[in-house]
């Protein structure tokens, strides 16, 4: 299964959202991605195929972002 998700976009609109005066608290955001991450785990089985390794670079620069916001 791969999925061709408009990435970039998306991306760039969370940082505009991010740097925005009315930016979401840290509370809500990580709320809203808890939600996300739940809703993938029951959507996903773990079973399905592994990421792409286009999604696996993009998981390592997420992390590289929110280490440098804590």
């Amino acid at each position: 299964m791969t999925f061709d998700l408009p990435v970039e976009p998306a991306m760039a609109e969370a940082e505009r959202i991010r740097t925005t005066r009315g930016a979401i608290d840290p509370a809500t955001s990580r709320s809203i991605c808890k939600a996300i991450g739940e809703r993938l785990s029951r959507d996903l089985p773990p079973d399905s195929q592994p990421p792409s390794a286009r999604i696996e670079e993009l998981l390592a620069e997420m992390r590289r972002r929110e280490d440098r916001f804590r």
